[in-house]
């Protein structure tokens, strides 16, 4: 697929395809372990779609590469992902937030502006892509919040205006949310992993801005393959839709298991 095909299919994603019947939309089988079922603890899920913001004056394009005369970037590939993902969530029943559906031209604080658009979900998804020298390297990395806070993190924080003392945060609700992320994420790379153009990489815990400054239920940064990566390219380009159908059959296994231990 050519850049200017790529930006013709992402216009026509951010339609809202009202005229394909709710089950051809959502690819799923009515019976089984794929069928997406409303859970009442877990309402609102934030999806975001990484980059695309203007924190130091331009836009930011997250990681990219040139392949001939076509630029590839992060922010564009990751996007028909999330507005698909939205739409399959919606109509499963969820509310739904989205950080951005385009790019944001808007200067804005760092991080700050997407926790604000998360602030009222239980759960919070941002989709990238990763990025190695070796463009061998390839395959998805779900990232979850590990649940540790360091002092560089509080001194991140503090340059952000977030929470920057150890007391601002409650050790058991850490606890909480390391544990469910981790569920969160094992659901996700589980349900990916059925993709036969998809390679199956690992999980990983970290302290992400946005992981720990997360006040919901669980959140993970889905790292959908490697921009270098021709093969991962691909499945961006061309089975986005496919992909953004197993990231929700894995949120919504996730959102069965899950158990309000509050």
């Amino acid at each position: 697929m050519g850049l200017l095909d790529f930006k013709n299919t992402l216009q026509q994603v951010k339609k809202d395809l009202l005229d394909k019947p709710k089950k051809q939309l959502l690819g799923l089988k009515e019976n089984g372990n794929n069928t997406l079922n409303f859970k009442k603890e877990i309402k609102a899920i934030c999806i975001d779609p990484g980059h695309g913001d203007n924190f130091n004056g331009t836009i930011d394009p997250g990681t990219s590469i040139k392949v001939g005369d076509v630029m590839f970037l992060e922010k564009d590939m990751v996007l028909p992902v999330a507005l698909k993902l939205k739409e399959k969530l919606e109509l499963s029943g969820y509310q739904t937030i989205i950080t951005r559906n385009g790019d944001v031209a808007k200067k804005q604080q760092r991080f700050t502006w997407r926790l604000e658009k998360a602030a009222k979900s239980d759960l919070l998804i941002s989709l990238h892509m990763g990025y190695f020298a070796d463009s061998s390297l390839r395959g998805i990395q779900v990232i979850y919040f590990s649940g540790i806070i360091t002092s560089e993190n509080l001194a991140d924080n503090l340059k952000y205006g977030q929470k920057s003392n150890m007391s601002d945060f409650s050790v058991e609700k850490l606890a909480r949310q390391s544990k469910n992320s981790k569920s969160l994420a094992e659901s996700i790379l589980d349900s990916v992993n059925v993709l036969p153009n998809l390679q199956r990489n690992s999980l990983k815990g970290e302290s992400h801005n946005i992981l720990r400054n997360f006040e919901g239920i669980a959140s993970v940064i889905v790292e959908m393959g490697v921009i270098g990566n021709a093969d991962d390219r691909s499945v961006l380009l061309n089975d986005f839709e496919t992909l953004a159908n197993e990231i929700a059959i894995g949120i919504t296994t996730f959102i069965n298991k899950y158990k309000d231990d509050e």
